[in-house]
């Protein structure tokens, strides 16, 4: 018999809880990572999820912990599922540490913006290049680095080439040596739609954004809001390096891969 059966995303919750009930697994857990899935606006489709609900509201009563990767999905599995609070726990996904937080940013000629993620509609690039284009036309020493690919990809290319941006936008595609990108970038942007919580913004910095500490939060879809805050952390190099001190630190007390390792350990060998 296994002491663990620890499942990832709903869409194995109940065969793979269920599983671990019969098998008499010690632990069973179950990590959350985003939503629910998309089901079509049918009649249909709402009685099939109010019984999938109805049963994996039963079935967490098995389980030792659901763990959500942020307290966003927890207060959503809280209230749209209802599973109760005394089930669930947050543990932040982590990376390794690179250093990187800690190198000393030189003065540079131009400030570098990038984002990191896969190209497509509700990673909202559309956005950030628009953002980007509009102050790109009063400060000159900016340049946008998108990092990624996909089915986006070919309308960003279209917007750059119309805009004229080839010479301060880069696109170079997916590539595996994401920390050291990061260490050419001056400022990390992300304008998804919805994140479960970003590795790569944590590749960056901290999942969650303590605004005007570790970062500058923006309204969604905003392109005024968001051009005003690229311009106000291009503008200042001291507000830079502040907010990239504040968010490594925040970084290795919440979303190192040590502490998150720590936190499922104490999960899997808990008695209660």
């Amino acid at each position: 018999a296994f002491d663990v059966v620890h499942t990832h995303n709903w869409a194995v919750f109940l065969e793979g809880g269920l599983a671990g009930f019969l098998a008499g697994t010690r632990v069973l857990l179950h990590t959350v990572h985003g939503p629910y899935a998309d089901y079509a606006p049918s009649r249909l489709s709402r009685l099939k999820i109010a019984i999938r609900h109805a049963l994996e509201r039963r079935l967490a009563r098995r389980f030792h912990r659901i763990v959500t990767v942020s307290d966003a999905i927890r207060g959503y599995i809280e209230k749209d599922i209802r599973i109760p609070s005394d089930r669930l726990t947050t543990v932040h996904n982590g990376i390794p540490d690179t250093n990187s937080g800690l190198t000393q940013r030189p003065e540079r000629s131009h400030v570098t913006f990038m984002t990191v993620g896969r190209l497509a509609p509700i990673k909202n690039h559309a956005l950030m290049l628009r953002a980007f284009h509009a102050i790109s036309r009063v400060t000159s020493n900016i340049r946008l680095v998108i990092v990624g690919d996909g089915p986006e990809r070919p309308a960003l290319e279209r917007y750059i080439r119309e805009q004229n941006l080839d010479d301060k936008v880069t696109l170079p595609g997916f590539r595996d040596d994401i920390d050291l990108l990061l260490r050419e970038a001056d400022v990390f942007l992300l304008t998804s739609r919805y994140e479960g919580i970003a590795i790569a913004m944590l590749e960056a910095m901290p999942e969650t954004i303590i605004d005007g500490k570790t970062g500058l939060l923006v309204a969604p879809d905003s392109q005024e809001a968001l051009a005003k805050a690229m311009t106000t952390l291009a503008d200042s190099k001291t507000l830079r390096d502040e907010m990239g001190r504040r968010g490594y630190d925040y970084f290795i007390k919440e979303f190192s891969l040590p502490t998150m390792l720590s936190r499922y350990e104490k999960l899997y060998t808990s008695k209660n």
